[in-house]
């Protein structure tokens, strides 16, 4: 009885210390280490879940950049590995495998940090194809002057996509 108390009041101590949390965030790093041609995904709000699902639906590994802990919990409810982190810190994107990935995206709310991470990306890695979200013309064009390989307003792709729908709804539906 003695022995087993023991051994129950230790394991408790190093829950209570987070040993466990160290242990388990260290397992994680060691698989970011490991990832190759993977997407990081920078910001995981209602444009990021979407581009989340689908390159899911591909089979092809997902890192998820987020430090908004609501976002955070719903990414990793939904089976994503994510980062705890800001993306606009050159040590988050090399910790994301940003050396390695085949692509980084960037879908943050303020153009201003989606412009930030581009230039970081680049400035780590310049052949990365780096796909950003921008919601006014005028941050579309300094993010391409940025760097950014491809540049999507959600506002004007959907404006798009409904005017086309709304002009040739055959074609859409055959192209769907």
């Amino acid at each position: 009885l003695i022995f087993v108390q023991f051994t129950f009041q230790k394991a408790v101590r190093l829950f209570e210390s987070g040993y466990f949390l160290r242990l388990n965030e260290l397992r994680f790093k060691r698989i970011l280490r490991k990832m190759e041609n993977h997407v990081i995904l920078c910001g995981y709000g209602r444009v990021g879940q979407e581009i989340s699902n689908q390159v899911q639906s591909q089979n092809i590994p997902i890192v998820v950049v987020e430090n908004n802990l609501e976002r955070k919990k719903i990414a990793e409810d939904n089976g994503f590995d994510v980062l705890f982190c800001d993306a606009t810190l050159d040590e988050t994107l090399i910790m994301a495998g940003i050396k390695s990935c085949k692509s980084l995206v960037v879908t943050l709310s303020n153009d201003a940090a989606n412009l930030y991470v581009v230039l970081s990306a680049k400035s780590i890695r310049s052949k990365c194809k780096v796909i950003s979200r921008a919601a006014t013309e005028e941050a579309a064009s300094k993010l391409r002057l940025a760097g950014a390989s491809i540049v999507v307003s959600p506002y004007i792709a959907a404006g798009r996509a409904m005017a086309s729908m709304a002009l040739r709804p055959i074609a859409i539906d055959f192209l769907d």
